[in-house]
């Protein structure tokens, strides 16, 4: 407990008041970085670039950062990417990851990327002293390349649908739009071959009007 107790000169009257005695609690509590965000390929570019609107951003509390580019190891970065950390303020880094990823399929992705802080990056030198200066749990997600189905009617000329085809070729269609939705990923394309084709069943994938072709 902190406890105030002031002498009578300290009022103009030269006389204490009833409370001139307080008795407050003091909490110190440890320094922290609480940290957001995540990482995700530029598409529909698919080079193993990340996309720049993708960051993760770190709040400091407790302590501040020592510098505009404090002092860092990068821990599982894919090979080919660079980790770069800044400060936006005393308090807050944000966390990107520039060049293109060797390796970027979907199979690529990870969820165990993260840093380690030197102590030269606090202003209290401490980085151990610091819970959340060593994060291991950022996630990266990278997408197989974008794949092109084809659909055409069954009773199309000179190719005929059918969904028996592999439907990765116009020499090949599948017969219904609603077998080429099954198949394809984020942001493959489908390509309708000229004909008609009546389906009654609506498609059971969402997505984004801004990324539909």
């Amino acid at each position: 407990n902190l406890i105030v107790t002031f002498l009578s000169t300290a009022f103009a009257s030269g006389t204490l008041p009833l409370n001139y005695a307080r008795t407050n609690c003091v909490t110190f509590t440890s320094p922290a970085i609480t940290w957001g965000g995540s990482f995700t390929e530029l598409m529909p570019d698919n080079n193993g670039a990340i996309d720049p609107a993708a960051y993760v951003i770190g709040t400091l509390m407790g302590d501040t950062f020592a510098s505009a580019s404090p002092a860092f190891t990068p821990a599982s970065l894919p090979s080919g990417l660079t980790m770069n950390v800044t400060t936006t303020s005393p308090t807050t880094v944000q966390v990107t990851l520039t060049g293109r990823a060797t390796a970027h399929g979907a199979a690529n992705s990870t969820n165990n990327l993260g840093l380690t802080f030197n102590d030269s990056a606090f202003t209290g030198n401490n980085a151990a002293g610091v819970t959340g200066y060593n994060p291991a749990n950022w996630s990266v997600t990278f997408y197989d390349p974008t794949k092109t189905w084809y659909v055409a009617a069954t009773n199309a000329t000179p190719v005929v649908g059918s969904d028996t085809n592999s439907g990765t070729s116009s020499s090949s269609p599948f017969a219904t739009i609603l077998n080429a939705i099954a198949k394809a990923t984020a942001y493959d394309i489908i390509h309708i071959l000229p004909g008609v084709i009546t389906e009654q069943n609506g498609p059971g994938v969402g997505g984004l009007a801004a990324c539909r072709t």
